[in-house]
């Protein structure tokens, strides 16, 4: 890219549109210097022009995300976001721009950590429930999180999530499960190597502590507020295999275990979250001040009723 070559005309030769930065690409695709040079090499020197829609699905993206893992991450980066705002625009060239990101090109939009996945793996951090159930790398990276119109397209083009499914909170109870675990670790080191060492790892022990119990908070509020419409498939499954009103009480006993074992498991799916919380909440030691003086009147006055009864 840094320096003129000469390239051979009679061989396989594209003209990439204006503006469209060539990278690294090999020196049979040609990015015009002007509109005028453009037109000589596509009218009169037969050079095949690429629309801007085939350049994004070839050099930007590439077939299961190819081109994208091939680019520096800068330059993917800016290509990418320069293709999504201008996708209307892109999908009006070529209407299968938009089925093609969304399937063949598999993965191609960074998350936080710079992982490429298909946008239908990550999450809208505008939902608010979901960036407080769910580690940053579920979502897109900055670039991509911070920009508005971005986000709308991802969102409403190319299947970004925008609701939390049954999956995605056992995606958030394995990640609480797996923090709580490095708490424990750590306090295990801790005890391990004396008092001295031990200061090092309260800060961060601190940290994830505070981390474990906000989370775990969030997914069982999360929970109980989207309880009905998470749980409805499991609901109407088990009414329709319930439904049948014949067989013997042999064959509905031998039908029910596996379906009961599945309802168990989306139930594990709380009770896991629960003991969770509790294992890292504040928890308040003997009985609140006041309880035991309070069952002490009441007992008190059942016997005064009892003696003036008698």
């Amino acid at each position: 890219a840094g320096r003129d070559v000469l390239v051979d005309l009679s061989g396989e030769c594209y003209l990439l549109p204006q503006s469209f930065d060539a990278w690294d690409l090999p020196h049979k695709y040609i990015a015009p210097s002007s509109g005028a040079e453009a037109r000589v090499l596509s009218r009169h020197l037969g050079v095949t022009a690429l629309t801007a829609a085939e350049a994004y699905k070839r050099h930007v993206v590439g077939p299961g995300g190819a081109a994208a893992q091939r680019l520096p991450a800068a330059a993917r980066d800016a290509a990418l976001l320069r293709m999504l705002h201008a996708l209307p625009a892109l999908a009006a060239q070529d209407p299968s721009l938009v089925a093609f990101l969304c399937t063949e090109a598999g993965s191609w939009l960074p998350n936080s950590a710079g992982k490429l996945q298909p946008p239908s793996c990550l999450y809208d951090p505008r939902n608010l429930d979901l960036a407080a159930l769910l580690p940053d790398s579920c979502f897109p990276a900055a670039p991509f999180s911070e920009d508005e119109m971005v986000l709308s397209v991802l969102a409403g083009q190319l299947g970004l999530r925008t609701l939390a499914t049954r999956d995605t909170l056992l995606q958030a109870a394995r990640y609480v499960e797996g923090l709580a675990c490095r708490v424990e670790g750590r306090a295990a080191n801790s005890a391990e190597d004396g008092a001295l060492a031990s200061s090092t790892y309260d800060d961060d022990a601190d940290a994830d502590s505070d981390m474990v119990l906000a989370r775990s908070k969030a997914l069982l509020a999360y929970l109980e507020l989207e309880a009905a419409r998470l749980m409805a498939p499991a609901f109407s499954s088990s009414s329709s295999s319930s439904g049948g009103g014949g067989g013997s009480s042999g064959s509905m006993q031998a039908g029910s275990t596996p379906e009961g074992a599945k309802h168990g498991r989306r139930f594990g799916l709380f009770s896991r979250v629960t003991d969770l919380f509790n294992q890292h909440a504040p928890l308040l030691q003997g009985k609140p001040a006041g309880e035991g003086s309070d069952s002490q009147h009441k007992q008190q006055q059942q016997q005064q009723q009892q003696q003036q009864q008698g």
